[in-house]
């Protein structure tokens, strides 16, 4: 298979579904979010208006008053003009709280920041990411083993299908991990040239570079103890040298139709340790 190609699908109806209602949802909070802004402008222009209207009914209110004070108004004028000018300090009281309420319901008057915008948003990204889970595609280019899939098939979560071994690539290249006894580690370095053989074909030679060297080995009762391992008196007192992994990027082109590198192999190898 080649990197993209769609090795099967699930049924998506469910996601499908979801992706609907998550669009829906969208939409439906871009809609509210929009009545609210206009609710935010209509308050904010009837605050406006209350604001004139009381600052009218006061200014009346005043000169009534003056008129009182030197006896050209009645007191029944002046009752009047008081109660219009409670009444539109009232109204402007209301048109404030209608105001702050309507800014409380649209929130971030900004839709990229707008918590209820955003979590819809959130929640079409997951319904997408989970639509696209439903078709598998091929991560790289390869082979597929051991498939044995049928239509209708139930499949669980996590569950390996089938294997696909890459046939590399530059961007992913094989790798040999080779074992290398620990006298011989200090003269090994990352960057180092390396040729090789596959018992498979004793006769072509390969190239690669050391690409990384193992830092530790499995201790026994190192997880148990959590400490310094102990050493049991009773033993043979012969020392075996140990081997730590490296690892060897192939850097040399093949054909992968006429030699094709297998998992598994065994490889015989050389480092030049000459390259520091």
């Amino acid at each position: 298979s080649d990197l993209g190609t769609i090795l099967f699908s699930l049924d998506n109806r469910q996601q499908k579904i979801d992706l609907l209602t998550a669009q829906n949802n969208l939409a439906k909070a871009m809609q509210v979010f929009t009545e609210n802004q206009a609710a935010v402008a209509s308050a904010k222009a009837n605050l406006a208006n209350a604001q004139s209207e009381m600052n009218l009914q006061k200014a009346v209110y005043d000169r009534r008053l003056s008129l009182f004070k030197s006896g050209a108004a009645s007191p029944n004028d002046l009752d009047i003009a008081k109660q219009a000018f409670l009444a539109a300090e009232g109204n402007l009281q209301i048109a404030q709280a209608t105001l702050n309420s309507a800014i409380a319901a649209l929130g971030n008057p900004d839709p990229h920041l707008n918590t209820t915008i955003e979590t819809a948003n959130i929640a079409l990204a997951q319904a997408q990411l989970n639509l696209s889970y439903t078709l598998i595609q091929a991560p790289t280019s390869g082979f597929l083993i051991n498939l044995n899939l049928t239509p209708g098939q139930r499949v669980s979560a996590n569950t390996t299908l089938f294997g696909l071994i890459s046939s590399g690539s530059k961007t992913n290249p094989f790798q040999i991990q080779a074992y290398i006894l620990e006298p011989f580690l200090k003269n090994i370095h990352v960057g180092q040239p390396v040729s090789f053989t596959l018992r498979t074909y004793p006769d072509q030679t390969y190239q690669g570079v050391v690409s990384g060297i193992g830092y530790g080995i499995d201790i026994n009762d190192w997880q148990s103890n959590q400490s310094l391992p102990t050493v049991d008196s009773s033993f043979n007192w012969i020392s075996v040298a140990k081997r730590f992994p490296i690892m060897i990027t192939v850097t040399s082109p093949h054909d992968f139709e006429t030699h094709p590198f297998r998992i598994g192999s065994s490889v015989s190898l050389s480092i030049d340790t000459r390259h520091q």
